[in-house]
């Protein structure tokens, strides 16, 4: 049985949040161990960005539930540059394969989004920002 688009899309997003959480997660680790002056701001806006990451992830595998969706992540493939993912919809087993720089291109993208939505957020509350005084 062939997804629906919006099942597709699921089953991307199932895949490739965990990796752009994974990439974020050893960015902030990186981070807060650097001497780079802004070390505390990067990593809790990467903190906040895993946060929205996982709420996004959670609502994902919900949606999955309720569309009696089970994507095998655990039984990934590699054949070449390209990975394959077992999939059982609606009593059906498929598979879908990802090329990596599909996979890469698609991460990147995810991350962007999120750093946008921490800018948006900073830019629409710059009004409340208090200055601290030490």
């Amino acid at each position: 049985m062939k997804p629906s688009d919006k099942e597709f899309e699921l089953m991307v997003d199932y895949i490739l949040i965990p990796i752009a959480i994974t990439v974020v997660n050893t960015n902030r680790i990186e981070m807060e161990t650097s001497a780079a002056t802004l070390r505390k701001l990067y990593a809790d806006t990467a903190m906040i960005m895993i946060n929205r990451m996982r709420e996004e992830l959670s609502a994902v595998r919900k949606q999955m539930n309720e569309r009696n969706m089970i994507v095998i992540d655990t039984e990934e493939q590699h054949d070449g540059d390209c990975a394959r993912y077992p999939y059982i919809l609606r009593d059906h087993m498929g598979h879908f394969t990802i090329n990596q720089d599909v996979i890469r291109a698609g991460v990147v993208a995810l991350i962007n989004r999120y750093v946008a939505e921490v800018v948006h957020i900073v830019a629409l509350n710059h009004t409340q920002i208090v200055p601290i005084r030490s």
